[in-house]
């Protein structure tokens, strides 16, 4: 599969997280499913790129799991966000950012 533009990408996560909060292991495996290792590097900035941008924008709301097992809002760390790819074949939903467009 091709990489994909910053706009594909950008489509692809608000119409998942238009339907429902989606946890950041579960974007971060939509967009890269079929993507060339040798491609992940760059694909990973893109991500990044688009996820910081909607969320400074409003566009995108950054959520954690809370002790009661609600999802609520809380403050965007582009750097934790990086270690979560990183570490999304052992995903924790618990402490990885859920994201969600209300």
């Amino acid at each position: 599969m091709p990489l994909q533009s910053t706009e594909q990408i950008e489509a692809v996560i608000i119409e998942l997280c238009s339907e429902d909060d989606w946890g950041s292991w579960e974007l971060w495996w939509n967009v890269s499913a079929g993507v060339p290792e040798d491609q992940v590097p760059d694909l990973k900035r893109r991500f990044l790129d688009v996820v910081s941008e909607l969320t400074l924008a409003g566009k995108l709301i950054a959520k954690a799991n809370s002790v009661d097992g609600n999802i609520t809002p809380t403050q965007f760390d582009r750097e934790k966000l990086a270690r979560e790819m990183d570490a999304s074949g052992a995903p924790d939903p618990d402490s990885f950012f859920w994201f969600g467009t209300e």
